[in-house]
């Protein structure tokens, strides 16, 4: 008989998106910026959303454990955090 504090561990998460596009071409057929031969950007997102878990108002990754009598508990954990990153690549 399960205790109703109790719940599965299983979660689906989409942890990382990430989008990338080449300029090169582009600057290439403008001719803009003629000294630059490469150039590429890229926006990306790391714990984008959580789509399935068990466990009310918790992220299962958030919790910590050490491996002994407490394993699997939740005990005041930080949650953890949506980055974005955007970045720029350049060959000179």
């Amino acid at each position: 008989m399960g205790d109703i504090v109790t719940f599965k561990s299983d979660f689906v998460k989409l942890r990382n998106v990430s989008i990338s596009y080449n300029l090169t071409d582009l600057m290439r057929k403008s001719n803009v910026l003629g000294f630059i031969k490469g150039l590429s950007v890229t926006a990306s997102c790391r714990n984008v959303a959580l789509l399935y878990k068990d466990i009310p108002d918790l992220d299962p990754e958030a919790i910590q454990s050490s491996g002994d009598f407490r394993s699997g508990y939740e005990n005041t954990s930080l949650p953890t955090t949506r980055n974005f990153n955007f970045s720029l690549n350049a060959k000179f």
